[in-house]
């Protein structure tokens, strides 16, 4: 392509590339890379969301623990940020991915620390009226079960994961589907 966007040769529209990987992913992050710089407000904050998993994702990919230890300790920093200056802003933008790759790239003691992180910043308040808090008190639950799934119930933190997902299910219980349900009921029986 000598320039972007490129128009499609057929009805002249404005087109998009796919990419496979790992074209896909380094793809991903110059786009939202050039979002930020230039749009910063677009999206209501959507795309800086993205970006933190991305340098999460990227250093997973490229096997270097040091960056993807900074690149949690700079999403925890950022949650916070952002739940200061937006109400409506739920933690589980990006903690249910970052917990999910932790979980893919077989890491207990990440997803277990994050987990609990997350769990301490969650909110039950007005879960039948507050999407976000409801939506991320499901996410929360969710991801429990996967870590559960995983392996985690013989993790060493996993009595701790287990308590503060009771806790949030205590709040929010009556929003949960039936196999989240499900899942708080085998955590308080186990």
């Amino acid at each position: 392509m000598r320039r972007w966007p490129h128009q499609c040769n057929r009805c002249g529209s404005v087109t998009d590339p796919l990419f496979d990987q790992p074209w896909e992913h380094e793809a991903d992050g110059v786009e939202l890379q050039w979002l930020i710089q230039n749009h910063p407000d677009r999206g209501g904050g959507f795309h800086q969301d993205r970006w933190q998993i991305w340098q999460f994702k990227e250093a997973l990919a490229r096997g270097n623990r040091q960056a993807a230890t900074e690149a949690r300790a700079s999403s925890r920093a950022y949650a916070l940020a952002r739940m200061q200056d937006n109400a409506w802003w739920g933690p589980g933008d990006i903690f249910f991915q970052l917990v999910w790759l932790e979980l893919d790239a077989r890491d207990l003691d990440w997803a277990a620390d994050d987990l609990l992180f997350w769990f301490s910043v969650s909110s039950t308040d007005d879960v039948e009226n507050n999407n976000t808090n409801r939506t991320n008190s499901r996410q929360v639950i969710d991801l429990t079960a996967r870590f559960i799934a995983a392996g985690g119930a013989s993790h060493p933190r996993a009595s701790e994961v287990k308590a503060a997902c009771l806790k949030v299910a205590e709040g929010a219980f009556q929003i949960l589907n039936r196999e989240q349900q499900a899942t708080v009921a085998q955590l308080a029986r186990g």
